[in-house]
C-alpha cells in the first residue's frame, strides 16, 4: 500500500484520484458516482446527504472512503428523537467519544432527533463551532454525512439544505448480473487502497481552487440555470447558488483547469434540489439549459423541411428545365422571360439561404452539444452524460437537410453566375 509522502505541490492529484476511484470501484458495486461525489465533498469541505434504505452500505461505504484521509476517523452517531446533546460531545469532549475533533462525522437518521438538537447543528455544518453553555466551542469538521432511510419532512429539513450542499441517492444494487457479483463476493473485498492524502493535502487544495477563474461565458450560462430554476419553481436558494461556486471550483482545480468549463455545471444535478419532485425538474432544466430543447430543435427542422419542400416544388415545376439548360427562350419579350426567370432562380437561391443559415445554426448547436460531452468526459467526477436533444433520427434529419439545401443552393449560385446574359445562356442552350 503507497501512502503519499511528497509535498502536496508537486503531487498530480488528478493522477492519483484517477487511481483511487479505480481502486474503489472494484470494492463497490454500482457506487461509480458516489464514490466521485463523496470525494469532491471531501476536497471541497462540504457536506452530503444520503438517501437509501437498509442494507445499501452506506456506513460502510463512509467508513472506507473517508479513511482515503490519513489520521483520521469517521465519528458515527445513530440520531433517534431521545438523543442529546451530551451525546453529541461525549464525557470530555474528546475525539474518542465526541464529533468535536472529529473531521468527517456520520449523522444517521439526522433528522429523527429533536428540533433543538437540529438547530444547534447548524452552526456546526456552517461555521464549524458548538454552542456549549453559551460558548462557542470549534470543531474539527471537514465533511459531515446525514443520512436517512427515506426523504426528511418537516420543518427544520429547510434550514439543512444551503449546508448539506450534496444529496444523492443510493439504490439497491439494479442489475442481474452485479448482483450475482455482490452474492458470489466477486469484487474487491480488501480495504488496501492504493493512494492516501493528508488534511494538509486537502488544505492545499482548497486554497488554491480559490484561484480558479470563472469566464462571462460559464458566469451567464450559471445565472440563466438559476434563472430556469427560480422560473420552474425548483427549490433551491441563492446562498446555495452561491457556495456552489466553492465546490464547482474544486472539480476544475482537481481537474488539472484554471477555470471552469460547463463540464461543472453537471455537478449540480446532485446539488440544486430538495426532493424528487425537484430533482427531476432540475434534471429538466440542467439539460435543457445545456444541450437544448429537443422539441424546439424538433420544431426547427421541420419548419426548414417544409420550407425546403415549397423551394423544391417551385423549383422543379417553373425552373428545372431553365437549370438544365433545356428550355428555349423565343420571341421578342425573350431577354424580359429570361430576367424573369433569372430573377426567379435568384429568389430560390435567397430562400435556400435563410434555411442554410438556418440548418447552419443548428448544426452549430450540434457542435457546441459535442464540445461540452467533451469536456464531462474529461472531468473525473462525472459518469458518462450525453444529451438526448441530437439523437441519431435528428442527425441524419440534420445531414438530409443540410445536404439538400447545400446541393441546391451551390446549383442556383452557379447557375446565376454562369448566365449573367441570355447570350450566356443560349450558348450553353444550343
Amino acid at each position: 500500500m503507497q501512502v503519499n509522502s511528497i509535498p502536496a505541490e508537486e503531487k498530480d492529484f488528478k493522477a492519483d484520484l484517477i487511481e483511487l476511484i479505480n481502486s474503489l470501484e472494484t470494492k463497490f458495486i454500482e457506487r461509480e458516482q458516489l464514490i466521485r461525489l463523496t470525494l469532491l465533498a471531501m476536497f471541497s469541505k462540504h457536506h452530503m446527504f444520503l438517501i437509501g434504505q437498509p442494507g445499501v452500505g452506506k456506513t460502510y461505504f463512509l467508513r472506507m472512503i473517508t479513511s482515503v484521509i490519513k489520521d483520521t476517523k469517521l465519528w458515527e452517531i445513530q440520531m433517534t428523537h431521545e438523543t442529546k446533546e451530551e451525546k453529541l460531545l461525549g464525557a470530555d469532549q474528546s475525539a474518542d467519544d465526541s464529533f468535536v475533533k472529529s473531521h468527517f462525522v456520520l449523522f444517521d437518521e439526522l433528522f429523527k432527533s429533536r428540533d433543538n438538537l437540529l438547530v444547534s447543528l447548524l452552526s456546526v455544518l456552517n461555521e464549524r463551532y458548538f454552542t456549549v453553555n453559551g460558548k462557542a466551542v470549534k470543531v474539527n469538521l471537514r465533511s459531515a454525512f446525514g443520512a436517512s432511510n427515506e426523504f426528511p419532512t418537516g420543518d427544520m429539513v429547510k434550514p439543512f439544505d444551503d449546508r448539506l450542499m450534496f444529496r444523492i441517492e443510493i439504490l439497491r444494487i439494479q442489475s442481474r448480473e452485479n448482483r450475482k457479483k455482490f452474492i458470489n463476493k466477486d469484487f474487491d473485498t480488501s480495504k488496501e487502497l492504493p493512494v492516501h492524502f493528508s488534511l494538509d493535502d486537502i488544505d492545499y487544495c482548497y486554497d488554491n481552487a480559490r484561484e480558479i477563474t470563472m469566464t462571462d461565458e460559464f458566469e451567464s450560462i450559471y445565472l440563466d440555470l438559476i434563472a430556469n430554476t427560480v422560473k420552474e419553481g425548483v427549490s433551491c436558494s441563492d446562498r446555495k447558488f452561491g457556495y456552489a461556486i466553492e465546490i464547482l471550483k474544486m472539480s476544475a482545480y482537481l481537474n488539472h483547469r484554471t477555470s471552469l468549463d460547463y463540464s461543472d455545471l453537471f455537478i449540480m444535478e446532485h446539488i440544486a434540489w430538495s426532493n424528487f419532485s425537484d430533482r427531476k425538474r432540475f434534471r429538466t432544466i440542467l439539460y435543457e439549459t445545456m444541450f437544448g430543447n429537443r422539441d424546439n430543435i424538433t420544431s426547427i427542422l421541420k419548419n426548414i423541411g417544409v420550407e425546403v419542400t415549397k423551394i423544391a416544388s417551385l423549383k422543379k415545376s417553373d425552373y428545372a428545365n431553365v437549370l438544365s439548360y433545356d428550355f428555349e427562350f423565343s420571341g421578342k419579350n425573350k431577354d424580359d422571360v429570361f430576367q424573369m426567370k433569372k430573377d426567379g432562380i435568384t429568389q430560390i437561391y435567397e430562400r435556400l439561404s435563410m434555411q442554410f443559415d438556418k440548418i447552419c445554426h443548428v448544426v452549430g448547436l450540434y457542435e457546441d452539444v459535442g464540445g461540452i460531452e467533451k469536456q464531462i468526459n474529461e472531468n473525473i467526477f462525472l459518469m458518462k452524460i450525453s444529451n438526448k436533444v441530437f439523437s441519431q433520427d435528428i442527425l441524419v434529419k440534420i445531414e438530409e437537410l443540410y445536404s439538400y439545401i447545400l446541393t441546391n443552393r451551390k446549383e442556383c449560385d452557379e447557375w446565376i453566375l454562369s448566365n449573367r446574359t441570355l447570350y450566356v445562356y443560349e450558348g450553353k442552350h444550343y
